[in-house]
């Protein structure tokens, strides 16, 4: 099986508070806690992953989550990684006084969506089946007749970030890392190919993530 690298080659690397999904402003409890629950997900034997990277890229993403976690739990290299950051551009001052916490969820429980019978007056699958993009999920979510509630319910994903997947809003969504997991469980949720649609939509993903680097 095709495995995939978590971040690209030609794409930057995100910050540690991005690697760590958590806001500039986190307290040291809330670091700690993001970061000993991404470990848990990304651990070899991890069902969430499960086959979707090799040991190699599991190895790397472990060190890079220890890194981050390492810095920021350090007030004196949590300083110094801050000030290298506002020289960089990458980091506002003001955002390191501004509450709030993107945490990865907690993996959501295996789920299948009983709807009706799709009818003609409901709809049909699009033509270009396999091309996850936002528009083509939402099709499929609502010839299923699942509402983005039900999924936000099992998932814990917010009902805002997933709209912003539906509607291929790249720049409101979070961090590529917390993305492959959100798309992997949406798909479960609809009983879609969960490797296939996360790939397919990071694929979009990255494309317009290079457009905005002007590569």
């Amino acid at each position: 099986m095709r495995q995939y690298r978590l971040f690209p080659e030609d794409l930057p690397k995100p910050s540690h508070y991005e690697l760590l999904g958590v806001s500039p402003s986190a307290t040291e409890e809330e670091i700690k806690e993001a970061y000993k629950r991404l470990k848990s997900i990304y651990q070899p034997d991890s069902l969430a992953i499960y086959s979707l990277f090799s040991e190699e890229e599991l190895e790397n993403t472990s060190r890079a989550l220890d890194e981050a976690y390492q810095v920021l739990v350090n007030e004196r290299r949590r300083e110094a990684y801050n000030e290298e950051m506002i020289q960089e551009g990458r980091l506002k001052p003001e955002e390191l006084f501004q509450r709030g916490l993107a945490v990865a969820p907690e993996r959501g429980q295996e789920v299948s969506f009983q709807g009706g019978e799709v009818t003609e007056e409901k709809g049909s699958f699009p033509q270009e089946e396999g091309i996850y993009k936002g528009e083509f999920l939402r099709r499929m979510r609502i010839l299923k007749q699942v509402e983005l509630n039900d999924i936000s319910k099992v998932t814990k994903i917010s009902v805002e970030t997933l709209e912003n997947i539906e509607k291929d809003n790249y720049e409101a969504l979070p961090c590529r890392i917390y993305l492959r997991g959100f798309l992997i469980e949406y798909a479960r949720c609809l009983q879609l190919d969960p490797t296939e649609v996360a790939n397919t939509y990071l694929k979009y993903y990255d494309e317009w993530a290079r457009k905005k680097m002007g590569r």
